[in-house]
């Protein structure tokens, strides 16, 4: 019963598939039909199909189509290349020309710094009493003899030793100058640089360069009359504050209560704010109860009376770096004087 119904299954499946294909014959012939009797299909020349063929030809050799079709000498090496391809008579190979009608190439300086390292420099304002003191790599730094002999104490002008004075080095010393030695090696100036610092990778007094202090007071007049932050954590301090510390410093121990708290193990004693008047000028510096000073300007501060002597001291001083810590944070106030 089951191979039945497949077989009938396949019936059903090949019907369908000539049903198909008649349609899409019939249809087909219909479009043909329907173009025949637009005048679709009418007939050609033999013209028309020799112009469909050549167009390609033409368009690459112009309308002359004799002279765009290669003739049969153009593949004379194809027909008589051997059977791997090879030409049967290749040209002949241009004759290389013998090395010793060649110059000699021309050799490649080494590195001046390889060669030769400059000791020690004497300068001075006149150019005829300088000398640099120079130290041969084949020597092993083994420098005895005479150094003007053995041209190992060189000044302006003068060349290297054998056989670095000729080509293709030409090395001589051409400036001398307060920390270097500039050198003619081959077509070239070379600077070298004698060890500078301790370690000998010093940088040359040329080359330094300072920072400028920034100038607290840039965009304004003078010194402001009270004391004013200039950016988080940096102030100037005023001048009728200053004077005021001047006159009377007791007012300082007026503003605050401190005591003096000592460290269980090692270590400096520092002071801690117990107690700030808010109208006072360490309150104003960002002073603030539980404070614990630890330092001014590296200087430990033990004690009120002696926090204040130092100030004393020490009342000219173009600023003060304060350490101090807060709830287990070091953090610091500076505070210029100008």
């Amino acid at each position: 019963m089951r191979l039945r119904l497949n077989i009938r299954q396949l019936k059903v499946l090949i019907w369908v598939l000539c049903t198909g294909v008649l349609l899409y014959d019939g249809w087909t012939f219909y479009t043909i039909f329907q173009k025949k009797q637009s005048n679709q299909y009418l007939s050609r020349s033999r013209d028309h199909f020799n112009d469909v063929l050549l167009q390609d030809v033409r368009a690459a050799g112009g309308t002359d189509t004799e002279t765009a079709i290669s003739s049969s000498d153009e593949f004379d090496v194809l027909w008589k290349c051997l059977v791997n391809g090879e030409d049967p008579n290749p040209p002949k190979p241009v004759a290389e020309a013998s090395q010793a009608n060649l110059p000699p190439p021309e050799p490649e300086l080494e590195e001046l710094e390889t060669v030769l390292e400059v000791s020690m420099i004497f300068y001075s304002t006149d150019a005829l009493s300088r000398f640099a003191a120079i130290v041969y790599a084949e020597d092993n730094g083994i420098t005895r003899g005479d150094g003007k002999i053995r041209r190992l104490h060189l000044s302006e002008g003068e060349p290297l030793r054998e056989p670095y004075d000729e080509g293709p080095y030409f090395g001589k010393v051409l400036r001398i100058e307060e920390q270097s030695v500039v050198f003619q090696w081959g077509e070239e100036e070379v600077s070298v640089d004698p060890g500078l610092g301790y370690e000998g990778n010093g940088v040359k007094v040329a080359d330094v360069v300072i920072d400028r202090p920034k100038d607290v007071l840039e965009g304004m007049d003078g010194p402001p009359a009270r004391s004013l932050e200039v950016e988080p954590g940096v102030w100037v301090i005023g001048t009728i504050d200053r004077k005021e510390l001047a006159d009377d410093p007791s007012r300082l121990m007026d503003a605050v209560r401190v005591r003096t708290v000592v460290p269980k193990e090692q270590g400096n004693s520092s002071l801690e704010l117990i107690e700030v008047d808010e109208n006072s000028i360490v309150y104003k510096y960002g002073g603030r109860s539980g404070d614990r000073i630890i330092s001014v300007n590296s200087i430990p501060m033990t004690s009120l009376s002696s926090a204040v002597s130092w100030f004393k001291q020490n009342d000219s001083l173009n600023s003060y770096d304060v350490l101090y810590e807060r709830k287990g944070a070091v953090k610091n106030v500076v505070i210029h004087n100008p």
